[in-house]
C-alpha cells in the first residue's frame, strides 16, 4: 500500500508519515513548506515544491497517481486545500482522506461554500480531525468523521536540574489562545518569572498588557523543544479549552503542565487537569513532577505514534 500524506500542520504529516513507516508501510510526505525539523535521513521520503525540478502543481498532476491513499491535511487552508484536491482528481482516483487541524477559534466558524463542495465533488472516504472543538466546524459534511489524536514522541530524558520560581508560558501570542486569562494570576505571583516566546500576531498588543514579572525568550527550533522544556518546573498552555502539539510536547516529558481542558469525552481516560486554574494551583504544581508523571503516562496511553498510527491504520483499511 502506497501512502501520500499532503501538509504537515505542527509536524502531525510528519510524525504520522514516520510512524507508519516504522510499521513497514510505504509512505511520502509532500510538504508544502520546507520544515526546518526535517533529518537528512528522511530526504527520500519528505517531497518539497522548491527541491524539486517540476513545482507543487505539476508533481501533483504527474505523480499523484501512483499512490493508493491520500491524506490530506490543511483542511482549514482555502488554497492548499482546494489546489490539492484539484490535482488529486486530474491524478485519477486513489482512495482519500482529509484532516482538519487547527481550532475553531484560530479560522472562520463556518468553512467555505467552495472548500465544502470541493470535499464532496472530490469524494474523500473520510475525515479526521485532531482538535476536539473543531468537530462543529466539519459536522455538515456527509463523510465519516473519526477524532484522531495529534501524535507525539515521548521522551525517555530524565528531568535533573530546573529553574526555581520561573515558569515558561508554552504558547505563542495569539488572542485566540486566551492568553490574557492568566494575566490576573500572574500578577499575583510577583516573586516567580514567567517567560513567554515572543513571537506571534498579537505580540504588541500583548507587551503592552502583560505583568513585569514577564520575561520575553527567542524561539526555538523543534530540535530544541525538548531542552528548552526540560529547565522548567511548570508549564502553562492555552486558555481556549485546546490542547494543541505545545502541551503535547511539554506533557510527554513529564513536565507539569495546566491548561484549560474540557474534552475528557473523547477519551477513555480523563487528563489530570485541575477543573480550577488560579495562582494557589500554580504554586501548588510548580514542580510537582508526580503530577507530571500522571500527565505523561496519560499521554502515552492516548497519543503516542504508535497508538495514534494504529488507529490510523484502522481506519484506512475500513476505506
Amino acid at each position: 500500500m502506497k501512502i501520500l500524506h499532503l501538509g504537515n500542520v505542527a509536524s502531525v504529516g510528519y510524525n504520522l508519515a514516520r510512524g507508519l513507516r516504522d510499521k513497514g508501510h510505504d509512505v511520502d510526505l509532500f510538504d508544502w513548506n520546507t520544515t526546518k525539523i526535517i533529518s537528512r535521513e528522511d530526504a527520500e521520503w519528505i517531497i518539497h515544491p522548491k527541491r524539486n525540478l517540476l513545482d507543487a502543481s505539476d508533481f501533483l498532476a504527474l505523480k499523484i497517481g501512483k499512490y493508493d491513499i491520500i491524506h490530506l491535511h490543511t483542511l482549514l487552508s482555502d488554497y492548499c486545500t482546494l489546489q490539492s484536491l484539484k490535482y488529486i482528481l486530474r491524478a485519477g482516483t486513489p482512495i482519500k482522506f482529509v484532516h482538519a487541524h487547527s481550532s475553531i477559534y484560530s479560522g472562520t466558524k463556518q468553512m467555505s461554500p467552495r472548500i465544502k463542495s470541493s470535499i464532496i465533488r472530490f469524494g474523500a472516504k473520510a475525515m479526521f480531525y485532531s482538535t476536539p472543538n473543531i468537530l462543529e466546524n466539519i459536522e455538515r459534511f456527509p463523510q465519516r468523521k473519526t477524532y484522531l489524536p495529534n501524535p507525539v514522541i515521548i521522551s525517555n530524558r530524565e528531568i535533573k536540574e530546573v529553574y526555581e520560581k520561573r515558569v515558561l508560558i508554552f504558547t505563542e501570542m495569539y488572542k485566540f489562545k486566551g492568553l490574557e486569562k492568566w494575566i490576573p494570576i500572574i500578577k499575583k505571583l510577583p516573586d516567580i518569572l514567567f517567560d513567554i516566546i515572543d513571537r506571534g500576531q498579537d505580540r504588541d498588543f500583548f507587551k503592552q498588557i502583560l505583568p513585569y514579572n514577564v520575561n520575553y525568550i527567542r524561539q526555538v527550533s523543534h530540535s530544541k523543544i525538548h531542552d528548552l522544556l526540560s529547565k522548567y518546573p511548570l508549564v502553562l498552555g492555552q486558555r481556549n479549552n485546546v490542547m494543541s502539539v505545545s502541551e503535547l510536547e511539554s506533557m510527554s516529558l513529564g513536565i507539569p503542565t495546566l491548561f484549560d481542558w474540557n474534552s475528557n469525552k473523547f477519551y477513555n481516560n480523563n487528563l489530570p487537569m485541575p477543573s480550577e486554574l488560579n495562582e494557589k494551583i500554580i504554586l501548588n504544581k510548580l514542580g510537582d513532577f508526580d503530577f507530571g508523571v500522571l500527565q505523561k503516562e496519560w499521554v502515552m496511553k492516548n497519543h503516542s505514534i504508535n497508538v495514534v498510527v494504529d488507529k490510523l491504520l484502522a481506519e484506512y483499511e475500513r476505506a
